[in-house]
């Protein structure tokens, strides 16, 4: 399937509590300023799961026609847990 968290006119952010892609998933992320770009925040520790071949495409936000070093934020975030 696809996933977008805005749309193909405005950039939005998509909350999950977890997420699992396995295999053939495309997401879909507008890329605008640091604090306006498309973002997927899970919200559970380790709660994201990728397997199998997924895409990821970026693309710059209506209206914006260079991307500059810096300009965006993570367009996927999730926390994590790390054993020591």
């Amino acid at each position: 399937g696809i996933l977008s968290p805005g749309s193909a006119t405005s950039v939005g952010k998509l909350t999950l509590g977890g997420l699992t892609l396995t295999g053939g998933a495309t997401l879909n992320f507008n890329l605008n300023t640091p604090l306006v770009s498309d973002q997927i925040a899970i919200t559970q520790n380790n709660a994201l799961s990728l397997s199998g071949n997924n895409t990821i495409n970026l693309s710059l936000a209506t209206g914006v026609s260079t991307a500059t070093a810096g300009t965006c934020k993570r367009a996927l975030d999730w926390k994590r847990r790390c054993w020591g």
